[in-house]
């Protein structure tokens, strides 16, 4: 299902600074920590609907590389015909922001690793009904889970979001929801490795 943020936003400013390679015959971009910093884990990123060439992308990809000394991909699986079906975890932990064709029930009761998600309440994707179901369904989890339910944020806020105005509710919730991930990431990466 798509609705009218899927294809709304905004571009933000600044540059990338990571640079692009082939990682197993995928076009990459690669976000590594400050100079001198060794990687403490590496972030996948899978991106929204537009794709590895959207700045917003390649900047957050850039932020969390910089912020916890990761390194991070983010791959371009839009063209790859690949089967995640191998019954091997593909992660050892998963970060979502408004995720999209999540049906509560099925998708949820198959977690299996340490998820945390982003979710606006005005999100028309994944309702409030999903998302309590999904928080329902987490609660009865034997790995580390976490939903955070931004108020007023709609589909898309944390990736596409204006940060043209600092001050604003939308920049403040793409702020918090990026900090929710390194979070997240800097909790299970510290049982991790």
């Amino acid at each position: 299902m798509s609705c009218p943020q899927c294809f709304s936003g905004h571009v933000n400013p600044g540059a990338p600074t990571g640079r692009w390679n082939t990682v197993h015959g995928l076009r990459t971009y690669i976000a590594e920590p400050p100079a001198g910093k060794s990687a403490k884990a590496i972030i996948v990123i899978i991106p929204d609907a537009f794709g590895v060439g959207f700045v917003n992308n390649q900047i957050l990809a850039d932020h969390y590389a910089s912020a916890a000394d990761y390194l991070v991909y983010l791959p371009d699986f839009m063209d790859a015909e690949t089967k995640l079906a191998s019954g091997h975890a593909l992660a050892d932990a998963v970060f979502t922001a408004h995720p999209s064709s999540v049906d509560a029930i099925p998708d949820i009761g198959n977690v299996a690793r340490p998820l945390s998600i982003a979710i606006g309440d005005d999100d028309p994707v994944m309702g409030m009904k999903q998302v309590r179901q999904a928080q329902s369904i987490l609660e009865g989890k034997d790995v580390d889970t976490s939903v955070v339910i931004y108020p007023r944020a709609k589909h898309g806020f944390s990736i596409r979001a204006s940060r043209a105005e600092p001050d604003s509710k939308e920049t403040r919730q793409a702020e918090e929801a990026e900090e929710q991930a390194i979070a997240w990431f800097k909790k299970q990466f510290s049982v991790v490795v």
